[in-house]
């Protein structure tokens, strides 16, 4: 009987069974749930070997589409780069349920293709550097830069330059321009 309010526990319980299969698929690997979501979880398979990370991000596809699951998966050295990877493996962003970003000309590749609209950020932390920010902020403010690869290529004078302007947006303890 329902009692009208949506509940995950359907959702949950599917969701455990998906880490319990990537914990037995991977167990020399290191397992960590997204704390604020119930699909996102992080594998640390201990290598930088692209070939053996590959291999395992099939077994791990492999197995969760066995249960009926299609999961995206992005590889990458650091979090931030692989929730990326994730995101432009997905079906209908035209990925191929696989991307791996993992050494220097794939990070480059994904990084150029990166829109800045759409960059992941967990609460209030961004999924990049300080000066990363920056330059997403001055390039997001001025239209000046397209991609996350474009904003990162930015001079520290031009990225300043950006930041002071008088065009830029008003807001608390600021006042419109002339």
């Amino acid at each position: 009987r329902s009692s009208g309010r949506v509940t995950y526990a359907l959702y949950r319980r599917w969701s455990a069974r998906l880490v319990a299969l990537w914990r037995e698929i991977a167990a020399d690997a290191v397992i960590e749930a997204h704390p604020t979501s119930l699909d996102e979880v992080w594998i640390d398979a201990g290598t930088a070997d692209v070939a053996a990370t590959l291999r395992l991000a099939g077994e791990v596809r492999r197995g969760s589409r066995a249960l009926g699951f299609d999961v995206s998966i992005g590889l990458g050295l650091l979090k931030s780069v692989a929730k990326l990877a994730s995101r432009a493996a997905k079906p209908e962003r035209g990925g191929r349920g696989v991307v791996s970003a993992i050494t220097p000309d794939e990070v480059d590749a994904l990084l150029s293709q990166t829109d800045l609209a759409v960059l992941p950020a967990d609460g209030q932390r961004s999924c990049c550097s300080a000066g990363v920010v920056a330059a997403v902020a001055a390039t997001v403010l001025h239209g000046s830069a397209p991609s996350l690869r474009d904003a990162q290529e930015l001079s520290l004078n031009r990225l300043e330059s950006l930041l002071r302007s008088e065009e830029g947006p008003t807001g608390p303890g600021r006042s419109s321009p002339g």
